[in-house]
């Protein structure tokens, strides 16, 4: 606030103007001891067994929730949808709450129906419900009451805008309690439960001792780098706010008096976002980062002298980069990436992407066009968030840069891969302040992960380089066998893959009783359409024009051939092994995401999920390509002529 001037902190988008709205520091400062106040006055104790649930996308609530936990010492735990209702039921159960704030009456309803069906197999904790919602909320209530009638004792429901029923009486609970009961650093500051791919999720304890140990080792890098927000910055917050990321940048950017507008909760109006922001700090997963480069690289597809010339310039670019120099002022700049800028509202200061690695050519593209400063983190849930960064002036790609000055990070042997310490390669071990406390009421779980010497234990494969550099090269969690002994890790595998601008999705996999990996792909289908276009006018037959949705491309065998002919030669160039290309695959018309439960919040794919949604289409591809096999065997044994 003071740092501000008391100026703008959290925006959010009017629905009549499409314009951000926004509210100062002291006015969200003052919510935040209202609705702490209202909170205890109910009779919520200010202390971390008191865990507040928070069921919503982000926005200025959201905040004001967390801030509130923060303020008055209680534990927030977030909720969301690709948990599933189980989840959140288990969830609830397990950290006893008492309060969840709900955003609308539909994920309301979802808790509610979750109660319902455990109803009968565990009392729950649960004994009040706020929702975040607009005037029309007294009309829902009706419908709630109907709800309420199928529980023994159902939760109250209150309204959080409702300052009647959340702000009665605070200056008597101020007088009583303190306007603010601060915690101290071993007050447990969230409970981050993942989003799983089996079993029950694992929550995992982050102190207030953590987040300072992890923002005080990123304020301490920017003091040399000049990083991080400043006052009069904006940031679109679109990445999920339960996590990490997204979580340590808006802190940092509150400590620094920045501002943060918030995304209408769409991912397809994501631009209309940025373009009413404008903002000058980008967070963004590879994802995003892949989509953007594939879009713009076909459409140059078709055009050599443009590609050519957009090369040319984007080399000139990266050239100035390796003499520390980044501007948006040269000539390529004006004739070819001015586009591109204006994509991302043409202000953008700093883009930082995290959560999954970045290939090369992806990231000397954003460096070579964004005319920004472009930065690749590494961390974890359990770490708080990042534990290493790359340094501002960074031209070398595939990095994840050096440890921050709050972290300890040793390699360690993986014998199965072949990766030794001594050769600068193996699991990647943390220790830090920054690190959980522990899985939630799982100290099995935790022993898997925290090692009695205080290490955090990634399951990332890391290699050291020369210049203190740090490369992931590999993910030991997520490697399989095959049947001849050879290790595969599909992760790497599918981020050489899905640089083709054929292939939108790409997944992986295999098993020990087989001799070859084989793979799930969702086609880009705008390059599909068009390559019909294309085909059309030339007469071929590869990609007929009448073809014209996802569901007659993904039947087309001609297509399905043609992919994975691209697939082949792009493993080939990027020196894949033969046992680690794919011998089959089979096209899929939906996309993963997270509505249909493939992707978690930050974008990453569920594997188990999608081995088992696969398993009957890996079945038939791997039978049909054993009957090859045995053909194959048959017609040139040796005695075939005897």
């Amino acid at each position: 606030m003071r740092v501000s001037n008391n100026g703008p902190f959290l925006g959010h988008r009017c629905r009549f103007t499409k314009q951000y709205v926004w509210q100062t520091y002291e006015e969200i400062f003052e919510l935040c001891q209202d609705f702490g106040s209202a909170l205890i006055y109910k009779g919520l104790k200010p202390e971390d067994s008191t865990v507040i649930g928070i069921y919503s996308h982000n926005c200025v609530e959201w905040n004001i929730t967390s801030e509130t936990c923060s303020m008055f010492s209680m534990a927030l735990v977030p909720l969301y949808d690709t948990l599933g209702p189980e989840a959140c039921q288990y969830i609830i159960n397990q950290t006893e709450m008492t309060t969840v704030v709900c955003e609308g009456w539909l994920k309301a309803n979802l808790i509610l129906n979750g109660l319902k069906q455990a109803e009968s197999r565990t009392a729950t904790p649960l004994k009040r419900l706020i929702i975040i919602t607009n005037k029309d909320f007294h009309m829902s209530l009706k419908d709630s009451v109907r709800v309420s009638k199928h529980f023994s004792s159902s939760p109250d429901l209150a309204n959080f805008a409702d300052a009647d029923s959340l702000s009665k009486n605070v200056l008597e609970t101020a007088e009583k309690f303190g306007v603010e009961i601060p915690p101290t650093p071993s007050t447990i500051n969230l409970i981050s439960y993942t989003s799983g791919t089996t079993g029950d999720p694992k929550g995992v304890v982050l102190t207030h001792e953590a987040v300072i140990c992890n923002i005080s080792g990123l304020l301490a890098y920017d003091q040399h780098h000049k990083l991080f927000p400043k006052c009069g910055d904006f940031h679109l917050s679109y990445l999920p706010a339960a996590h990490g990321f997204e979580r340590m940048n808006q802190i940092i950017l509150m400590i620094n008096g920045g501002q943060i507008g918030f995304s209408s909760g769409d991912i397809l109006l994501l631009l209309d976002d940025i373009a009413a922001l404008r903002p000058t700090i980008f967070m963004c997963v590879p994802r995003v980062l892949n989509r953007v480069y594939e879009k713009v690289m076909s459409n140059l597809e078709n055009k050599p002298i443009k590609r050519w010339l957009f090369n040319f310039g984007m080399q000139r670019k990266l050239n100035l980069l390796k003499r520390g120099i980044i501007t948006k002022n040269t000539i390529w700049d004006k004739l070819m990436f001015h586009k591109i800028q204006t994509l991302f509202g043409g202000r953008l200061e700093v883009c930082i992407s995290g959560s999954a690695p970045l290939s090369d050519v992806v990231m000397d593209f954003c460096r070579g066009t964004f005319g920004c400063f472009v930065y690749e983190g590494y961390g974890q849930t359990e770490l708080c968030a990042a534990t290493m960064l790359t340094l501002p002036y960074e031209h070398d790609t595939v990095v994840v840069g050096p440890p921050l000055p709050n972290c300890h990070i040793k390699l360690i042997d993986i014998p199965d891969l072949d990766y030794k310490a001594i050769n600068n390669m193996g699991e990647i071990c943390i220790k830090s302040f920054c690190r959980m406390r522990e899985y939630f009421k799982e100290p099995i779980k935790t022993r898997e992960t925290l090692d009695e010497d205080s290490y955090i234990h990634t399951g990332d494969v890391g290699m050291w380089l020369p210049n203190g550099n740090l490369r992931i090269i590999d993910r030991r969690k997520h490697v399989f066998k095959l049947a001849q002994g050879e290790y595969v890790a599909p992760e790497k595998i599918e981020n050489i893959y899905a640089m083709s601008p054929l292939i939108c999705q790409v997944f992986v996999d295999g098993n020990s009783l087989q001799f070859c990996p084989l793979a799930v792909v969702v086609p880009d289908e705008d390059a599909l359409k068009r390559l019909a276009e294309r085909d059309s006018r030339t007469s071929k037959t590869i990609c007929p024009i009448k073809i014209c949705n996802m569901e007659q491309f993904c039947k087309n065998e001609e297509i399905r051939k043609m992919i994975h002919a691209d697939m082949l030669q792009r493993g080939k160039k990027a020196g894949l092994k033969g046992f680690e290309q794919v011998k089959d695959i089979h096209l899929h018309p939906e996309k993963f995401s997270i509505e249909n439960g493939l992707l978690t919040p930050t974008m990453k794919t569920k594997r188990p999920i999608l081995r088992k949604k696969f398993q009957n289409i890996f079945v038939e591809m791997y039978e049909k390509l054993n009957r090859n096999v045995v053909s194959t065997n048959i017609t040139t044994h040796p005695l075939q002529n005897l």
